[in-house]
């Protein structure tokens, strides 16, 4: 994002250039290591835009072929008019998992495992992915495998599988991404600012939640891919060893086949002048620096003010030489990354955006100095030097953006697919040798609303908190992530609350709940498996229970031990960190565990609130069905044997130990004993998902008989 590296990098390969080429320096006697400054460096080459030959198939894909014949490979690019901007509204997440599906699926023809052994044969490579705005359909492959390489993509594009295990997993992998999107600031700097330029409900602005992915069904993905993939909607470009001849010939037949579309597309989402000002903060605990964004939405390249936007977005923050990095970084030694964007895109337009990255306590005084940056920008030309500085290192940049062929032909496949002249590239260039500070001011003067601007600020709230509030009134962002929908059950009755005190009370009774009632302290060894990514990992545990509120838990794993103590609203921990108190993620989850846990609910069984739901079998013998309603524990059921009134499974809401997301998770009872005067579960089973996760077995309960 911020493009430090690479300019840093330009600049070093750029004096490299200079040394290479053997330039005579002149060197006074004085100064036997020469003025670095005065090393003469060559100026860099002209970006070489091919002449590509472009045809149109008779169902209406355009086709970009551009022969080299330096090396035996082919490279093909797709461009697809296809996007997340057409996902309905309940089913955010569509476009992009059923591009990830249309490749890890494979096609009607050949599996996706299958597939990916193929190509691992071939030496070959496929990809398909869908963006906000467009998708795109990747093969690479030798010359000499060309033709099936194409059949291949040919074959994925026109007729996906769409296999349920490759569904499933692709929703989980995004589960697993919802779950972490908080975990980085940058993440939540995009998301959030992208909601208060375009709207939080915008289709730019839109995210993936649990509720939306899990709505998403195998006949959705037929159904969206049915709706937006057409050959008329398509620009291939194919560049590599090849014969245009007979590349010509070898598409019409892999592709000209192929059906166009019968009706049109949806219309683009419109972006409007976003009237949201002031300043709105996302906490996030822990960040021992603030993040600083002021902005609002930016411009399409194709804005007669492009160019000079380029160059206002390069003095400001485009290098250490401009000035928010030199007046705030350097000078004042407040930011650990700062810089500009004018927020140009080709589709719609983008975040035009200043930012810094300061420590927590100088948030606000960062915040004076960025806003004076701005004003100052706006109120008088840049010096010829900054001008010159700012063209020269967009000019360069351009070079090496443009390095090969196959990345210009791509350039020119995505000028005709947004609407733009063929010679954009060369027009551009031109408007930014010839543009002038006076140019620049006046477009930065059209297109920057300064002060009515939002200001984003994530970071912990309360280390600067009374500042803020100094400078007026803000915003506090809600950045939690919704949980998924819950089950859908009947509503709840007097009758059917009474009947589950009812079945409920029974199992008390029959499990002895006196018994346990009665203890002051228990403790439990166990030892089992535990299943990690495939692998059954060997555990043994020893919990140690002080009623009413008192926990200490050690597991034992291969990988080492790691304990646990909970007592009331305190928890610590002990692992390969060492002792540390427990992070509050963790704490919450040992909480929530306690209130489900076995014990807890016998000892406590009064204070439930359990609706009876319709009687069920399990594993071939009647079961009580019981919804508890509980603020902690989502979705939570409990089964109760209808013979024994013993509780032989639980079922609730629970979070992946590895992706941290939403899961179902089960935990089955069985091989009762009675000891200590109650009814104790000697296995536990536990499944997420549906998929083992641990089985664990008592070795001893000791408690007073």
């Amino acid at each position: 994002m911020f493009g430090l590296g690479r300019k840093a990098l330009a600049a070093a390969f750029l004096v490299m250039a200079g040394i290479l080429a053997l330039s005579p320096v002149t060197v006074r006697a004085a100064d036997p290591f020469g003025d670095p400054y005065q090393i003469p460096v060559p100026p860099l080459h002209e970006i070489q835009v091919p002449h590509p030959d472009r045809f149109v198939l008779d169902n209406g894909m355009v086709v970009y072929l551009l022969e080299d014949h330096d090396f035996p490979l082919v490279d093909a690019r797709a461009l697809i008019r296809v996007g997340a901007i057409y996902d309905p509204p309940d089913r955010v997440g569509l476009a992009t998992l059923t591009g990830e599906v249309m490749r890890t699926g494979g096609s009607t023809t050949i599996d996706g495992d299958a597939l990916d052994e193929k190509l691992e044969s071939m030496g070959a490579s496929i990809s398909i992915g869908i963006g906000d705005t467009d998708g795109s359909a990747t093969v690479s492959t030798l010359s000499q495998d060309i033709e099936e390489g194409m059949r291949i993509l040919s074959d994925l594009l026109r007729h996906p599988a769409f296999p349920q295990e490759k569904i499933d997993l692709a929703k989980k992998e995004a589960r697993a991404a919802i779950a972490s999107r908080n975990d980085e600031a940058f993440s939540i700097v995009a998301r959030e600012l992208r909601k208060l330029i375009y709207g939080k409900d915008h289709p730019y602005a839109r995210t993936m939640e649990y509720a939306t992915v899990d709505a998403i069904t195998r006949d959705d993905m037929v159904a969206f891919h049915d709706k937006y993939f057409y050959p008329d909607r398509i620009i291939l470009t194919v560049y590599g060893d090849f014969n245009s001849r007979k590349m010509k010939k070898l598409l019409k037949r892999v592709f000209g086949d192929w059906a166009r579309s019968t009706e049109p597309l949806p219309p683009d989402p419109e972006v409007t002048p976003t009237k949201i000002t002031g300043i709105f903060v996302a906490d996030k605990e822990g960040m021992t620096n603030s993040m600083v964004m002021v902005g609002h939405e930016g411009m399409r390249m194709d804005d007669p003010d492009y160019a000079a936007m380029r160059v206002f977005g390069e003095v400001m923050g485009g290098g250490f030489a401009s000035r928010i990095v030199n007046e705030i970084r350097t000078k004042r030694g407040l930011a650990y990354a700062s810089g500009a964007s004018i927020g140009a895109g080709m589709h719609h337009p983008g975040a035009l955006l200043f930012y810094v990255v300061t420590q927590t306590d100088s948030t606000t005084v960062t915040l004076g100095y960025l806003d004076k940056e701005i004003e100052k920008a706006l109120a008088e030309p840049f010096t010829e030097e900054e001008l010159q500085l700012a063209k020269d290192s967009i000019l360069n940049s351009l070079v090496f953006s443009f390095s090969s062929k196959f990345s210009v032909l791509n350039r020119l496949a995505a000028y005709e697919f947004y609407g733009y002249p063929a010679d954009f590239l060369q027009r551009y260039q031109e408007a930014v040798k010839n543009v002038t500070a006076q140019q620049v001011l006046e477009a930065a003067r059209r297109h920057v609303r300064y002060p009515a601007m939002a200001t984003l600020i994530v970071g912990e709230e309360k280390n600067f908190k009374d500042a803020l509030a100094a400078l007026g009134p803000y915003t506090e962002l809600d950045i939690s992530i919704p949980e998924p929908k819950g089950s859908e059950v009947p509503e709840a009755t007097p009758e059917s609350l009474a009947q589950g005190r009812k079945i409920l009370a029974a199992a008390a009774k029959a499990m002895g709940a006196d018994a346990l009632a009665s203890l002051q302290d228990m403790t439990v060894e166990q030892k089992g498996t535990f299943t990690l990514q495939g692998m059954e990992l060997q555990i043994s545990a020893r919990t140690v229970r002080k009623f009413p509120n008192c926990e200490w838990n050690e597991q034992k794993l291969p990988m080492g031990t790691m304990v646990q103590a909970v007592c009331g609203d305190q928890g610590w921990m002990d692992a390969m960190q060492g002792p540390q108190p427990m992070p509050p993620d963790a704490l919450a989850r040992m909480k929530e565990e306690r209130v489900r846990d076995l014990v807890q609910i016998l000892r406590n069984y009064g204070s439930l609130q359990a609706q009876a739901l319709p009687d069920e079998i399990l594993d071939g013998k009647p079961v009580h069905v019981l919804f508890v309603h509980n603020d902690a524990v989502k979705d939570w059921k409990i089964y109760v044997d209808a013979d024994t009134n013993y509780i032989v499974r639980m079922q609730y809401r629970s979070r992946s130990p590895m992706s941290g997301g939403p899961v179902t998770e089960q935990m089955n009872y069985s091989d009762y004993r009675r000891t200590n005067g109650f009814a104790w579960p000697y296995e536990r089973t536990v499944l997420q998902d549906g998929k083992p996760l641990a089985t664990m077995t008592t070795v001893s309960v000791n408690g007073p008989e």
